[in-house]
């Protein structure tokens, strides 16, 4: 088994990821759900240009919460398939895209929502 600095093994640092992506994921999803509520709430004669918005930014929220479903895949694979450098700096990077995608996606949905 492969070893980090300080003596720590690469299934100490995939497990919290796993579990940290799982927990994004979840958040992102009630996040998701909200906006999807917002736009069913919307008035039939609301304007298409405020329909579109709060869609799109509900597809931006949903490929945020894809990519937490991709983390949660790739360090899975990583603790199921033992050994294998390649799956742990893939769950460490897609830990990484998950983080900057849901970040993303906050502000430009907050910037979107105090216009």
């Amino acid at each position: 088994m492969a070893i980090c600095p300080a003596g720590v093994t690469h299934q100490d640092v995939v497990t919290p990821i796993l579990g940290a992506s799982a927990g994004l994921g979840g958040m992102t999803l009630v996040f998701l759900g909200l906006l999807i509520n917002v736009n069913r709430s919307l008035p039939p004669d609301a304007p298409k240009a405020v329909r579109g918005r709060v869609r799109a930014a509900a597809w931006r929220v949903f490929a945020a919460f894809a990519m937490s479903i991709f983390s949660v895949s790739v360090a899975l694979a990583r603790l199921v398939i033992p050994g294998g450098d390649c799956l742990y700096w893939a769950s460490v990077l897609a830990f990484a895209a998950d983080l900057v995608a849901i970040v993303g996606v906050a502000l430009v949905t907050t910037r979107w929502l105090l216009r």
